[in-house]
């Protein structure tokens, strides 16, 4: 019999579902969308689509400093309602396209987007216990991760009888209408949630001795090993989310209809993220687990492979502008979708263990320790964002490679260095010479 609390956690996961179907999938499309407006309506930028990402996550750094603050105020519940309605807002606004609503909403999204995620892992603690927090969080990041795919999906229906790579105003409202819709289902779906009673009421000093504590912790070992693999998983956020998706379309010498690529694109992303979220799960079932850091390899090795093939495939220039020129071997919409699914791949591995060592090497500064990396993850992507618009494809790609690398060499030294288990075994190790 299914409890009240697991209810809960999936009626969670089908609002954090519904509301990043619908961001998540015009991630994929909003520079290719905004770049058409562009020529119809010189007003709205040409990197508008960059540019609006950049607000988003410019403005999440500041939305992560005075979350908890914000939720204390307002509960859980009401913290994912009012935070993912910016994202309702922000949707909608496509469907008239004015540039100052754009950004206005877009910055309005950013200042409400750590609410909805801190929100989101405190409905998720109140309703787990010690035993059940891992399932429950898989169970979340399982029903959120499937929205790729269902985009994917969606949009491969809307651009399958499309027989132009331009998106026009019309099919903008369309697409735009349908996702302000399905983002608005998410918004009713959290509003429908339980209130739940916590045991403790903590006061907004708590949560103000808390912010200092994050500050502090910064100094730690610990959070110096971990800050490239934080800095990384926002990088990696952007190329995928948006440079990768951009350069697809914007590279016009592809046999296939880019539309229907940047669809078939999501899809594989999505594939890769529960491939690896199914994979993870498999080992983190066995009783002899592999170590966190193996994982990392996994997912970064994936990531380094589709880096390769966007250098040797994508024009330098085909992040930022449309072209008719080759990089190194002519593109292939099958060896794209490869490199799409690698990277949905390395996006599960490398979070899933981010979330994992954060509680086991910060056990009792875990709130302050996540946020410390939302704050580094999120200045990451507004940077990536930004330099996304400017910067040709193969220094971006310079760029991930380094961070990739640097994370894993930091990573591996963080958990073989400071987790529990290590320690456990290093103090035996020390009490067994003692006796000899």
């Amino acid at each position: 019999m299914i409890t009240l609390e697991t209810r809960n956690v999936i009626q969670l996961g089908a609002g954090m579902f519904f509301v990043f179907f619908a961001f998540t999938t015009q991630g994929f499309i909003v520079q290719t969308v905004l770049e058409n407006r562009h020529k119809e309506d010189p007003s709205i930028p040409k990197e508008a689509g960059y540019y609006s990402q950049t607000i988003i996550y410019g403005t999440f750094i500041f939305s992560c400093i005075i979350s908890p603050v914000v939720v204390a105020y307002l509960t859980p519940k009401w913290s994912l309602v009012l935070g993912s309605s910016g994202y309702t807002i922000y949707m909608a606004g496509f469907t008239f396209l004015n540039p100052y609503f754009l950004f206005i909403s877009a910055a309005w999204e950013g200042l409400w987007a750590g609410a909805l995620w801190t929100g989101m892992g405190q409905y998720l603690a109140i309703n787990s216990t010690e035993k059940t927090l891992a399932r429950n969080s898989g169970l979340v990041w399982l029903i959120y991760s499937s929205s790729f795919l269902v985009g994917g999906v969606f949009l491969l229906v809307m651009f399958k009888n499309y027989n132009t790579d331009t998106i026009d105003m019309e099919m903008t409202r369309i697409l735009y209408g349908t996702f302000a819709g399905v983002s608005l289902a998410g918004n009713i779906c959290f509003a429908l949630l339980p209130n739940m009673k916590k045991e403790k009421e903590e006061s907004i000093s708590v949560y103000w001795n808390e912010f200092r504590e994050a500050i502090f912790l910064l100094i730690e070992p610990q959070t110096i090993l971990l800050i490239a693999t934080f800095a990384y998983s926002g990088i990696e956020l952007s190329y995928w989310s948006g440079v990768y998706s951009n350069s697809l379309s914007n590279t016009k010498t592809f046999p296939v209809n880019t539309n229907i690529l940047m669809a078939l694109n999501q899809m594989a992303v999505g594939c890769g993220e529960i491939a690896g979220g199914l994979s993870i799960g498999v080992l983190g079932s066995m009783k002899n687990s592999t170590r966190r850091f193996w994982i990392i390899y996994v997912g970064a090795t994936g990531c380094i492979i589709a880096y390769f093939i966007s250098f040797m495939m994508l024009p330098g220039k085909s992040s930022f502008e449309e072209t008719d020129e080759l990089s190194y071997i002519f593109p292939n919409e099958y060896l794209a979708l490869f490199g799409g699914f690698l990277l949905g791949l390395g996006d599960c591995c490398l979070n899933t263990q981010i979330y994992s060592i954060v509680p086991a090497l910060f056990p009792n500064k875990t709130t302050q320790a996540f946020a410390v990396h939302k704050f580094f993850h999120a200045t990451l992507s507004t940077i990536c964002m930004f330099y996304g618009s400017v910067l040709v494809l193969p220094w971006q790609l310079l760029i991930l490679l380094i961070f990739c690398l640097l994370s894993c060499a930091t990573f591996t030294v963080a958990e073989i260095k400071y987790s529990p288990k290590n320690q456990k075994l290093k103090s035996d190790t020390e009490t067994e010479k003692s006796h000899l």
